[in-house]
């Protein structure tokens, strides 16, 4: 017998514990007019042509996705016929929630929740601005880093550090950032901040302490800028480092150890440790072990010219001001324009700082990039997939 009472829980979850939407089972919508609103609050007006469209693109990346990126090596499942042909973005949200076909609602939700992922898997500033992005973020580089044949250095003089490798990741691909998304696990999931990856190899990790002193003291980097929670160390084992500097000082006012030497000495120190541990709260399980780096996100004030803001401010700058109530609401958006018709916002990009060991090994074995993705995508078909895979192994 059916109860008169329930709360959905599986729709009420993400709001009470912060589950991910990902990783509830099903929806709780019980007819078409539910899913147009449920699609309404979502961002998406079903009576909208364009909208329809849009959602259209994303149920075919989403198809796209499945089929090449999860099911390619698993030929004993395939999306249902019934739900791959169906253009109804409300049916499928139904389908997710109707639990007398259960095949039919597993593969509706799969499909739904790679839909959201796609639709969270671009950054509009990138999309408009990315090559400006790109360049201003090179900007605070360039002016510190040198090349000389072969050498590269990150400034010049005493202070110098060698580096191996200095590059800027390009675009990051619409596939690999829903990957990226789908793998995450918590309710942040739906953050990318490395649109734009900045990367530097030291020939040993005691310069990677000094490029991170060379950034700071430089004002390469602004620590006030840095996003919280986004800075992971596994190269460098700081507590151990402070305690060999006291130690080398100690020695050197007893006479047992001569000034010029102490950084020498340290420098020894720091690349005999052992890599540290990765922290827990950081940590990237589909990270290998031998996978080791600085790593950190920074924003960065990007300033552009917007063409359309400036034709704007151009054509009300032209306007007669007569004192009318639609004159004075022109005047008020005209003064929430840049003057200049520039964009200003803030922007994330990533630094990763290696040694030459972890560089050579992200390119190989077990830590190489590859390998890397390979996990993630076998962690996503599990977390996607997980019930049909077990139900077709039966």
């Amino acid at each position: 017998m059916k109860s008169r009472f329930s709360i959905p829980w599986a729709d009420l979850s993400p709001l009470l514990d912060g589950t991910n939407a990902i990783d509830t089972p099903r929806l709780e919508i019980r007819s078409l007019h539910d899913a147009a609103e449920f699609l309404e609050s979502y961002g998406y007006n079903w009576g909208t042509p364009e909208d329809q469209q849009e959602l259209e693109t994303l149920r075919k990346e989403a198809l796209e996705f499945i089929q090449q990126d999860l099911l390619f090596d698993e030929p004993q499942l395939s999306i249902p016929e019934e739900i791959y042909n169906e253009q109804d973005v409300r049916k499928l949200l139904l389908w997710s929630s109707d639990m007398s076909y259960p095949e039919r609602q597993r593969w509706a939700w799969v499909v739904f929740r790679v839909m959201h992922t796609f639709s969270h898997s671009n950054s509009y500033f990138d999309d408009k601005y990315g090559a400006a992005i790109r360049e201003q973020i090179l900007g605070r580089f360039r002016p510190h880093v040198f090349s000389d044949g072969d050498a590269i250095s990150l400034g010049t003089g005493p202070g110098a550090v060698s580096l191996s490798n200095f590059d800027i990741r390009r675009r990051k691909a619409r596939k690999s950032a829903a990957l990226k998304l789908l793998h995450k696990r918590g309710p942040g999931g739906a953050e990318i901040f490395d649109w734009v990856g900045v990367r530097m190899v030291t020939h040993d990790r005691y310069d990677a302490l000094r490029v991170v002193r060379y950034l700071r003291e430089h004002n390469v980097i602004n620590f006030m800028q840095l996003q919280p929670g986004r800075t992971r160390n596994t190269l460098l084992d700081v507590d151990r480092i402070e305690a060999e500097i006291l130690d080398l000082n100690e020695l050197a006012r007893a006479g047992k150890l001569p000034d010029y030497k102490i950084e020498s000495t340290l420098r020894d120190r720091v690349n005999a440790h052992p890599y540290p541990s990765p922290p827990e709260k950081s940590y990237n399980p589909n990270s290998s072990l031998a996978y080791h780096s600085i790593q950190f996100t920074c924003m960065q004030r990007i300033r552009v010219q917007d063409r359309e803001n400036a034709a704007i401010s151009r054509f009300l700058d032209r306007l007669p001001m007569r004192d009318t109530p639609m004159m004075r609401l022109l005047r008020t958006y005209a003064d929430r324009l840049d003057t200049d018709g520039a964009a200003r916002f803030l922007f994330p990009f990533e630094l990763q700082i290696l040694d030459q060991h972890s560089y050579e090994l992200s390119r190989s074995g077990l830590a190489a990039h590859h390998v890397y993705k390979e996990r993630q995508r076998q962690r996503v078909k599990e977390r996607l997939l997980g019930p049909n895979m077990r139900t077709a192994a039966e």
